[in-house]
């Protein structure tokens, strides 16, 4: 009600205050005309006095008929405006002779240099010429009070025409302005109030093409886009509730999985842990094992070469004993030739067979024990051969043997940097997924306050108060 009286008085303040100004430029065109009329009349009438006087009083001044002098001025004193007159007479002295002046009712004389002047009295001198020689000066006092008075009849007549048109024109635009303006602006008002207050079910009954009818247009989509808008805040805020109770559910499993993941890698962490160190004893045991391949395959290629020596040494043995057995065999046809000389000697051999006897013996001996060491010589040869094709044999296995040692070794090697690597991976995972799991309880937490805030939002907009039917149907045409 307070902003309807303000739109109400401001519009007739303006209007009036338009009228007014416009009364007032014509009103002051209207006293500055009177004023010049006034004034122009003032003029000639005191110019026409002035000619007539000018005229007149020669005679009587010049004749020194004062009485004539005296009702000559008393005739032109008849005039409103004019106060007084005298005749001051010209030469050193300037005496008067003749001056009339109102007082009251009644004509007095007065010496102009005597009698003194208000502020609205004025005084005009004219020379009185007699056959061309000025004889006198003529003095008229008078006054512009008149004017004035008039002019402020004037002012009191345009005030009262201002005053009824301010009257008239305030009574007219408070009724159109009542009719026009102010009953739709209430019912505008009226209407924002319902809508301030929640109610969208409101209608606004304006149909007019003006401006007024547009802000009346402009509110109804106002409602119309609001009831929207109320209607799909409530929608989506119940969209975010139900979707965060299951991000709620969903982040909270996330965070049990993600610490049960954590609580395994944790396991599988320590796992790699003795895995790395079980493989990297595997790898300095293969290291060892290596060096122990190596040293063994050449201790076998060393120890193959000595057999092919020992093989030689024992041909050469069994070519030797040969030959000691054909030493042997002559030294015992040596022997038995001695005996049968000693015994062809007789008596004289005897020592000599004895000697040849021993020594046919001792190379039978001998060549028995050579042909029992050829034997074993040969029987070694053989034996020394099988044993060197053997070792033989051996020194590529032992040492395929040692490069798969170094192999292994060198897998082992790698099995150790890749196993170091997947701990240090499993690492990085572990507090990957520690971190998943703070994020996962985060996003929990800021699941169960988006809820909170949906749940906070649908009861803000269960203050609006919403006709659905009308209003979906109304939007859904849009």
């Amino acid at each position: 009600m307070a902003s309807t009286k303000s739109v109400r008085t401001s519009f007739m303040g303006i209007s009036i205050l338009s009228i007014t100004l416009l009364l007032a430029v014509f009103g002051f065109w209207q006293y500055a005309s009177r004023q010049t009329e006034l004034t122009k009349r003032l003029d000639e009438s005191l110019k026409a006095t002035v000619n007539r006087l000018s005229q007149t009083l020669p005679a009587a001044i010049w004749s020194f008929d004062d009485a004539s002098a005296k009702s000559i001025i008393l005739s032109e004193m008849e005039e409103p405006a004019i106060l007084g007159a005298a005749i001051i007479m010209a030469g050193q002295n300037k005496t008067v002779f003749v001056s009339q002046i109102k007082k009251g009712s009644e004509f007095v004389s007065f010496d102009p240099e005597k009698t003194p002047m208000t502020n609205r009295e004025t005084e005009k001198q004219t020379p009185l010429v007699k056959d061309g020689q000025t004889i006198a000066t003529l003095l008229i006092r008078y006054t512009t009070e008149f004017i004035s008075k008039e002019l402020f009849n004037t002012i009191l007549t345009i005030i009262i025409q201002i005053l009824i048109m301010d009257i008239v024109v305030s009574l007219v635009n408070l009724i159109l302005i009542t009719r026009i303006v102010i009953a739709p602006m209430k019912k505008g008002i009226d209407f924002a109030k319902q809508i301030a207050e929640g109610n969208l079910c409101v209608n606004l009954e304006i149909e007019r093409e003006d401006e007024i009818g547009q802000l009346a247009a402009s509110l109804k989509n106002m409602l119309t886009q609001l009831t929207y808008i109320v209607q799909e805040v409530h929608s989506a805020s119940a969209q975010v509730s139900s979707g965060s109770q299951i991000l709620s559910g969903n982040a909270q499993q996330m965070a049990q999985s993600a610490t049960e993941e954590a609580s395994s890698i944790e396991e599988i962490s320590s796992s790699m842990e003795q895995m790395t160190s079980s493989i990297r004893q595997n790898a300095d045991n293969a290291l060892q094992t290596e060096k122990i391949a190596k040293k063994s395959s050449q201790e076998a290629e060393e120890g193959g070469l000595a057999v092919l020596a020992t093989v030689s040494a024992m041909k050469e043995i069994a070519s030797k004993i040969g030959i000691i057995e054909e030493i042997a065999r002559s030294t015992n046809m040596l022997a038995l030739n001695a005996s049968i000389e000693a015994a062809r000697a007789g008596e004289f051999g005897k020592g000599f067979a004895v000697v040849a006897s021993e020594v046919g013996k001792l190379a039978e001996r001998s060549q028995k024990e050579a042909g029992v060491i050829s034997k074993l010589s040969k029987e070694s040869v053989v034996i020394a051969e099988k044993a060197g094709a053997s070792i033989s044999e051996m020194i590529p296995n032992i040492k395929r043997t040692a490069e798969l040692v170094q192999e292994i070794s060198a897998a082992s090697n790698e099995q150790n940097s890749g196993a170091e690597q997947i701990n240090i991976a499993i690492t990085q995972l572990d507090s990957i997924v520690q971190q998943n799991a703070a994020s996962a309880e985060e996003s929990a937490s800021m699941a169960e306050e988006l809820a909170s805030q949906s749940a906070q939002t649908q009861s803000v907009m269960e203050f609006f108060k919403i006709d659905d039917r009308e209003r979906i149907a109304a939007i859904s045409q849009d």
